[in-house]
């Protein structure tokens, strides 16, 4: 489960690598799929996102699950995927994250039903979204591995 964003590309066939999507963004934000000391970091972080399918990114020290990003050169849309459930703070990088982007390209940002935000004015609810995921489990009688930025985490009913 998650829910998806959708920022058009104006500056389309021009495409950003992930360093250029972290430089619009404030401090602490960082992405989460290649270590600094990888012999590919520059590589990875400095070509079109698209060549790496989706990259996780979120906030350091804040981030539970982080968000993905990924760029669909048919659509000319960066997409952003909020997992189902996500912490507050994951939520709250992600609107930054998306409002930055969004500004940058001097456009709305779309979700997946089709409902449209200003940049500075994304008011998505997203406690609902968390309330859904955390009830999902909760319900489901048994536990569940969920990914997180480092490591996954088991979500029992209980929990």
């Amino acid at each position: 489960m998650s829910r998806t964003f959708y920022i058009k590309n104006t500056q389309a066939p021009e495409e950003m690598s992930p360093q250029q999507l972290l430089n619009l963004q404030r401090e602490g934000f960082t992405q989460y799929n290649i270590d600094e000391d990888d012999e590919h970091y520059d590589q990875v972080m400095h070509s079109p996102i698209s060549e790496w399918g989706c990259i996780l990114m979120g906030q350091e020290g804040l981030s539970g699950r982080g968000f993905e990003v990924s760029y669909d050169p048919e659509t000319q849309d960066y997409g952003v995927r909020v997992f189902t459930p996500s912490t507050e703070n994951d939520w709250l990088g992600a609107i930054a994250f998306i409002g930055r982007v969004a500004t940058a390209l001097s456009t709305n940002v779309v979700d997946e039903e089709g409902e449209t935000y200003e940049p500075n004015n994304i008011n998505y609810n997203y406690r609902g979204d968390i309330e859904f995921g955390v009830r999902a489990y909760k319900n489901s009688g048994e536990g569940a591995y969920i990914f997180s930025v480092y490591r996954p985490i088991y979500l029992s009913p209980a929990m």
